[in-house]
């Protein structure tokens, strides 16, 4: 469906937006250049943090079993099957991928950056449509949006945040980005990705289509109001569709994931406000930008700009509400990133309307300078401060990490979870179960049974309730001994160096413990040992 406004109410409001924004200085080819020029420091960017996260491998997991044939599930052969993942739409596409015999760690890390690029490319040439027409605005936006380092952190490892993030960015601009012009068939086949791509996105596409269902409403614009109703159809239809299959194949209307990593409480609340607080610390380039038009507010605050300040804000709501995230820059907050450059496009075309090029030029510099330091663990921000809005909590022992410092954490997690995978693949027999905590890389390259820790592929884990608050997400750890009614293999696994890595837990059974010295021929750290904790109902070999 597409809708077009010509004369009417909503034709005149949008006319008059039009006019605020005044004539067109920079040409169609002006802007093409200046959005090919965002992508060179994003594609560098990607490619200095390119990585997979041990989370990606649980959808790898998913993926390869659907495209072998077995269902989107984690452990063959449990019924009904559990739910493990988010991110539905990105499992469909990998599982086709696997299905052509493609490399899963490529191929997820290739359509994110694809993703990410796109929606660089799309911003900037939305704010040229509607938000900053001018050469100095336009640049100054393509200079912000293409050194955001969380934008690039997460257009890489593994997972649909960039695509999400996309999507979310499309159903805004197939309905506000054209003034008089509303898309409704496009918006609305975005929002369906949007609502398949994570388990939570139809919180993003109600505040999207909600807020252009008001404002038609608040403009009497009927044609923005059958877009958007149109919109509304194509994503609700999708979202009852996708909750009737889930009921079919997992016997459940939430993802496990749910159950398992969100709880509404003060102590999540807090954690949600230091997760925010923390990454404003982090990269403060992000409050800057949209801070700025604020301070011309009756020029800068019109149809898209205020839809884009609510939705930056809805998703920063959400990351509150629900406790943050334990992964590093702010994964939760990157569907937020494109609205915040449309609103910065906006006050740098309001200082450039004013002839103030003298203060954008170097407010634009500071921003880059803020959005590229975290990429080089550098910060602005006294490490006293960030300390204090931490919001993953450690153990006492563990010192303070730095976003970046958080990001090399968890690359080298999830390269040594593979390596045990590898082992546990060549070391033990197809039958075998594994207690895990981690289950993303080891249980991938593995392709043993696993039982999870934290319940995320294993239903109805409980926590230990002597565990104390751990990273967002991981509050919920089973102690190993619950799973012994089910039986495992091995209790406990690990590759270490030296027996100094043995925990007191498994030193306590010398005679359940196997050690298998690793060859490192096939790629295994020399010197490294395979350490197996036999279960005590488990038979030996």
């Amino acid at each position: 469906m597409h809708a077009a406004t010509n004369s009417g109410p909503g034709g005149a409001i949008d006319a008059a937006a039009a006019e605020r924004v005044g004539p067109r200085a920079c040409s169609s080819r002006c802007a093409a250049a200046l959005a090919l020029g965002a992508l060179i420091p994003f594609a560098l960017l990607v490619w200095r943090f390119d990585f997979l996260c041990d989370d990606a491998f649980i959808s790898f997991r998913y993926a390869r079993n659907l495209g072998r044939g077995l269902g989107a599930v984690y452990n063959p052969g449990v019924h009904p099957p559990v739910e493990g993942y988010t991110e539905f739409l990105w499992v469909v596409l990998l599982a086709g991928a696997s299905r052509l015999g493609l490399s899963l760690e490529v191929v997820s890390r290739v359509l994110s950056a694809a993703a990410g690029g796109l929606l660089v490319v799309l911003v900037v040439r939305t704010c040229w449509r509607r938000t900053a027409p001018t050469p100095w605005a336009l640049a100054a936006t393509a200079a912000f949006v293409g050194t955001l380092t969380p934008l690039a952190v997460w257009s890489t490892g593994g997972l649909a945040t960039a695509p999400f993030a996309l999507a979310c960015f499309v159903v805004f601009e197939r309905l506000h980005g054209e003034p008089g012009r509303h898309h409704g068939t496009g918006a609305g086949l975005a929002a369906a990705a949007v609502v398949l791509l994570r388990a939570d996105g139809a919180y993003w596409v109600a505040v999207l289509l909600g807020l252009s269902l008001l404002a038609a409403w608040r403009s009497r614009d009927a044609c923005l109001a059958r877009a958007a109703g149109w919109a509304v159809g194509l994503s609700l239809g999708t979202f009852l569709l996708h909750l009737g299959w889930r009921w079919s194949v997992y016997a459940d209307w939430l993802p496990n994931t749910a159950r398992t990593k969100i709880g509404l409480d003060a102590s999540t609340l807090a954690r949600g406000v230091r997760y925010v607080a923390g990454y404003a610390a982090e990269v403060p380039s992000v409050v800057l930008a949209a801070a700025l038009p604020l301070a011309f507010a009756r020029r800068c605050l019109f149809r898209p700009t205020v839809i884009a300040l609510a939705t930056a804000g809805a998703t920063v709501a959400y990351a509150v509400a629900v406790g943050g995230d334990f992964m590093c820059f702010g994964r939760f907050l990157v569907p937020a990133l494109p609205f915040v450059a449309v609103l910065f496009s906006r006050g740098a075309y309001a200082l450039e309307e004013d002839g103030r090029r003298g203060v954008l030029v170097p407010f634009t510099a500071v921003l880059v300078a803020l959005s590229l330091l975290p990429a080089w663990d550098r910060h602005p921000v006294p490490e006293a401060v960030r300390r204090d809005l931490a919001f993953r909590h450690r153990a006492p022992e563990d010192r303070f990490r730095s976003e970046y410092e958080q990001w090399r954490f968890m690359r080298d997690n999830a390269l040594h979870w593979a390596v045990l995978g590898r082992a546990l693949a060549l070391h033990t027999q197809p039958g075998d179960s594994v207690v895990l905590g981690a289950v993303g890389a080891a249980g991938y390259y593995s392709d043993r049974f696993v039982y999870d820790r934290f319940g995320l592929v294993t239903r109805g884990v409980r926590a230990d309730p002597d565990h104390e608050l751990s990273s967002p997400g991981h509050d919920v750890i089973a102690e190993r001994s619950s799973f012994q009614e089910f039986s495992p293999t091995y209790e406990w696994v690990k590759v270490v160096q030296s027996d100094r890595e043995v925990p007191r837990y498994a030193r306590r059974a010398p005679e359940r413990l196997e050690r298998v010295p690793l060859d490192p021929d096939p790629g295994f750290p020399a010197g490294s040992v395979l350490l197996l904790l036999r279960s005590p109902d488990a038979s030996n070999p």
